[in-house]
């Protein structure tokens, strides 16, 4: 899969959790800060985090290269040599660079709308804040440390309370997790979760500001009573209006709702840890162990071989991965399809119906050249049928030959690489390439 795509995967997955787990236990309960404190840490978590590697061998085996995708050899090779249509891949990104640019678009017209707002506007010193009050009615927002505040609202009876809890939007910098979301958003535009950020980012700036007024010495029924008066005046604000019906609604039960207790977040910090076991699992779904230890082998001493191996390729200045990893030349569907085509399933395995995945492993060096292919390991088998088992010897020759052909086909592949980056310079990248050699049952 295409490494971006693959990344956008991953921090779909890891929003995805985050978020289940904020609906399910946090937002109904009045912890307002730590709420907000969840969610800003969580999206930033879910965009850094999948860029950090993850350490080989973390689910118990030694991964000693990048695995890629694995190619077909026998039931679907025909398939993909004959049907290899368009790149999917490439119209998927297509698609992506589609809605990134709409909403980018959409994003800076907001921007030049509250520009715009802002030139229009008149400054002036109310309680010794500096207010932006502008031409046209309009509900009032703060962007940063700008408050609008029209006319008409600050004609009204209990204005100061509008102001106050304005200025608490202000003063906790609510708008930087407004923008926050909205530079997530550009890049998973189309991820659900993260929509829904933005609409809780501003349910909680409601109610941390709503809590702030009724702390003080405001009257709670009026301040009820001028929320909901503002939110039938009809007037709307496609940028912050915070004064629309359902988030009125909710911001009342949650002023009028008790305090969440002890056992509330008792509930948060015995499910927390379960969510990060979660979150590791789900990183590691993208970390494929290679060796899948041979019934009758030593295992200690496997895994002593293999660390030597991974050791002496590390001094040798080979990584098993990096920031931007190799890439073959046309792209990854064109060498399946240059390897489908030209692969031969053994005719020795074929007669017994033999099948196997060979892990071929190589190194694309600094230049883009694949050196140093070997097989990995073979995992092969048979059906269990009466009459159909091979003998031992036989068995084995076909896995050689097998193992054989892959390599001799890896080795053939005509394009060179893109090679792996490293802090921008080009180095020697440990590559596995699994080849399946599978026949379906018709040629069984």
């Amino acid at each position: 899969m295409d490494p971006f795509l693959l990344y956008l995967l991953k921090v779909s997955l890891v929003l995805m959790l985050f978020f289940a787990f904020y609906t399910a236990l946090v937002r109904r309960e009045t912890f307002f800060r730590f709420s907000r404190v969840y969610l800003l840490t969580t999206l930033t978590v879910s965009v850094l985090l999948p860029l950090l590697p993850v350490p080989a061998g973390s689910i118990g085996e030694i991964m000693p290269g990048m695995m890629l995708e694995a190619v077909p050899v026998g039931q679907a090779a025909a398939g993909v040599a004959a049907e290899q249509g368009p790149d999917i891949f490439l119209w998927i990104r297509f698609a992506y660079i589609g809605g990134l640019v709409v909403f980018g678009v959409l994003l800076l017209r907001n921007l030049i709308l509250i520009l715009n707002i802002r030139r229009k506007s008149r400054l002036v010193s109310l309680q010794g804040q500096r207010i932006y009050i502008p031409r046209e009615p309009i509900p009032p927002f703060t962007f940063g440390r700008w408050i609008f505040i029209d006319r008409e609202t600050l004609e009204k009876e209990r204005a100061d309370l509008i102001l106050k809890h304005e200025l608490v939007h202000a003063r906790q910098l609510h708008t930087f997790d407004i923008m926050l979301t909205e530079l997530v958003r550009l890049l998973l535009w189309f991820h659900p979760a993260v929509w829904y950020y933005k609409r809780h980012f501003m349910e909680i700036h409601e109610y941390l500001a709503d809590r702030t007024v009724l702390t003080g010495n405001a009257d709670p029924a009026t301040y009820l009573d001028l929320l909901f008066r503002q939110s039938v005046t009809g007037r709307t604000n496609i940028l912050f209006n915070h004064f629309n019906k359902s988030l009125i609604k909710r911001r009342f039960m949650m002023m009028t709702k008790s305090k969440s207790g002890a056992m509330a977040s008792l509930r948060i910090a015995v499910v927390l840890p379960l969510l990060f076991v979660s979150l590791a699992f789900v990183l590691n779904m993208f970390t494929v162990p290679v060796y899948a230890q041979d019934k009758q082998a030593d295992e200690k001493k496997k895994k002593e071989i293999q660390f030597k191996e991974q050791q002496q390729m590390k001094e040798e200045g080979v990584f098993d991965k990096v920031e931007n990893m190799p890439e073959y030349g046309s792209g990854h569907d064109k060498m399946v399809q240059f390897i489908a085509s030209n692969i031969k399933y053994p005719e020795l395995a074929k007669k017994w119906g033999i099948h196997a995945v060979v892990y071929v492993q190589f190194v694309i060096d600094e230049k883009g050249n694949l050196i140093k292919t070997k097989v990995l390991k073979v995992k092969g088998g048979y059906p269990d049928e009466a009459g159909k088992k091979p003998e031992e010897g036989v068995y084995k020759e076909a896995l050689k030959q097998m193992e054989a052909e892959a390599v001799r086909v890896i080795k053939a592949l005509p394009e060179k690489w893109k090679p792996g980056m490293e802090k921008e310079k080009p180095v020697k990248v440990s590559m596995v390439l699994p080849v399946k050699f599978k026949l379906d049952d018709k040629k069984k």
